[in-house]
């Protein structure tokens, strides 16, 4: 497997519309990579204009098809209008649990 996180710092008035970029990449990642196990956009409870992604990959090629993609090229383009400063991005390894199969999460 292969993982990161990534956390967006969002100059404020630009959640809505960074999430609604967010959500169009979403319903392209979820339709067209098999090989991407989660990936989950989350709220910080104490930073209301912070979102961190977790994303789990089959594999490290699998994450590449994910970055070449022509949505997540977009999604890279015209994240940049919206943040205070460049995405804190780790690379993580899963020691140990599990992926759930069939499970989507949708709403706030």
């Amino acid at each position: 497997m292969f993982a990161l996180t990534v956390r967006f710092d969002l100059l404020e008035g630009h959640e809505t519309a960074f999430d609604r970029l967010v959500d169009d990449t979403l319903g392209h990642i979820r339709a067209e990579e098999p090989h991407t196990f989660a990936y989950l956009v989350n709220l910080v409870s104490d930073a209301p204009s912070s979102r961190v992604f977790v994303e789990l990959y089959e594999s490290e090629s699998a994450f590449e098809v994910h970055e070449q993609s022509g949505y997540t090229q977009r999604f890279l383009r015209e994240r940049e209008q919206h943040l205070l400063h460049e995405p804190q991005v780790s690379f993580i390894s899963t020691r140990a649990g599990f992926v759930r199969e069939g499970i989507v999460v949708d709403g706030a």
